[in-house]
């Protein structure tokens, strides 16, 4: 049986294969598919582990761990967006059209 798409969580890094990709399907058509970093997967997406995907060989923490823990240390905002540094150095973003979303890493030198 075909592994079906998984549309009501985000991938975590543990469901990304050795390169850190997922298999999502483009909504515009059942055929298109196409690899995606786990960490490119938005809300609502699509996805599924690759055929590379090998279970992880040590416990890691899962996304709902980790945000449990997560605590807002700052905040800044306008007329209709919010920005949250949380005390694990993730930074969020709400806006009025999407909600919460979280901002990728600023690389470190």
């Amino acid at each position: 049986m075909p592994q079906e798409w998984i549309t009501d969580r985000l991938p975590t890094e543990a469901d990304g294969d050795r390169d850190g990709n997922v298999w999502m399907r483009h909504m515009s058509g059942p055929e298109y598919n196409f690899f995606a970093h786990w960490s490119h997967v938005g809300p609502g997406g699509p996805w599924r582990r690759t055929i590379y995907w090998k279970p992880p060989t040590e416990f890691t923490s899962t996304e709902p761990d980790r945000i449990a823990s997560r605590r807002v240390v700052q905040i800044t905002g306008g007329d209709n967006w919010l920005v949250a540094l949380c005390n694990d150095g993730t930074l969020l973003r709400w806006a009025a059209v999407v909600g919460w979303t979280e901002l990728p890493a600023i690389p470190q030198p």
